[in-house]
């Protein structure tokens, strides 16, 4: 089972890579729904692993077979199933390597504060910690489908118009990422204590969330879009500047954690991981675009992505500051942090002229 979910997964790449992500998704999503909503009645109903697992393998085999018989669709070519080409993988083999490398150095600082954690905190207090990293990781969420839509985009604009078209391509997706994770990440930032209220119905852990809660939204925001910098390597076909720049990243993070961990807790870790990125956000992505693409560096920097953040946030907090309910009920903060967002959404809006003509003109088009 485990092996023919790592080739469909590996499929899939193909067909995102066709922009065919319409399909994807809605595959993705049903097998998913049969994957885990379906096997409820039938954990209900037999009450044996062996069954649910049983259950799983014949969904992934179809998935596969599925995902499959969509390649053949859009590449009609005959490729054996279930082999590899020993002879391209050996043509690509440092890429490959280099990619391997990467993803393991990233597994180890997005765990290492966690390990740290879990030996340092009580159980009690490493749940409140494992909620702010839950929260917070739906940032990087919803910046996988604009990262994996425009990756295909960046190498089809490479190959045909070299840098001026592919740094066309990273404005656009800086853009629209911005407009998409800036107004989530405001809320959170803004009214964190809130937001955990909403989804738990607990003040206690809504007050020992939020400090955390806050640092891990600003770092995961830089790194959403950070990442768009990592396609634009990857569509170039030169990742040795992204390597680098994970070690780097190691070689800070890796000895600070350990310490900052012991003294300050899960608020200090989450302070230190918002810092190393505004960081690594000015000072390495700034020396990465000097090497990728000068002419836009600054603009990228600051107009496309720091400026719109911070007026995201400023507007964020400033409502919250206005609006203070004394004794508020969950139905009444979701309706305020809905006003959070729009307002930082329009923030954004007034103050990105750019951004303001690419809604208005999507808007009036149909």
């Amino acid at each position: 089972m485990t092996l023919t979910r790592l080739l469909s997964s590996v499929s899939r790449g193909v067909i995102a890579n066709m922009e065919a992500q319409l399909w994807l998704n809605a595959n993705l999503a049903f097998f998913n729904a049969l994957r885990f909503a379906a096997s409820l009645p039938i954990v209900y109903t037999w009450r044996n692993i062996e069954v649910l697992f049983s259950w799983w393998a014949i969904i992934a085999f179809i998935e596969y077979f599925s995902i499959q018989r969509k390649i053949n669709k859009l590449i009609p070519i005959s490729i054996p199933l279930f082999t590899f080409d020993h002879v391209e993988l050996k043509k690509h083999g440092h890429i490959i390597a280099s990619l391997t490398f990467t993803s393991t150095v990233w597994i180890l600082l997005t765990q290492l504060d966690k390990l740290i954690l879990s030996g340092i905190l009580s159980l009690e207090k490493y749940g409140h910690y494992s909620i702010a990293i839950l929260l917070a990781s739906g940032i990087l969420i919803l910046a996988q489908p604009v990262s994996q839509a425009f990756q295909p985009r960046m190498t089809k604009a490479f190959s045909q118009g070299g840098t001026k078209l592919i740094t066309e391509e990273l404005i656009l997706c800086t853009q629209l990422l911005v407009l998409l994770i800036a107004p989530i990440g405001a809320v959170l930032f803004a009214m964190p204590e809130s937001v955990v209220y909403i989804w738990t119905g607990d003040y206690a852990v809504s007050t020992n969330v939020a400090n955390v809660l806050r640092g891990y939204v600003i770092g995961n925001t830089l790194i959403a879009i950070g990442g768009l910098l990592y396609l634009m390597q990857l569509a170039i076909g030169n990742i040795k500047w992204h390597l680098r720049g994970n070690l780097i990243f190691a070689m800070i993070l890796i000895p600070t954690v350990p310490w900052v961990a012991k003294q300050y807790g899960a608020e200090g870790a989450g302070w230190l991981w918002a810092g190393i990125n505004l960081f690594l956000f000015l000072g390495w992505n700034s020396f990465l675009l000097s090497k990728l693409a000068p002419a836009i560096r600054a603009r990228w920097l600051w107009r496309d992505t720091l400026t719109p953040l911070a007026t995201a946030f400023f507007s964020a907090w400033l409502v919250t500051k206005f609006i203070q309910p004394e004794h508020p009920n969950r139905l009444y903060l979701f309706a305020l942090a809905l006003l959070v967002m729009l307002t930082s959404t329009l923030a954004l809006l007034v103050t990105t002229p750019e951004i303001r003509q690419r809604v208005k003109y999507k808007i009036f088009s149909y």
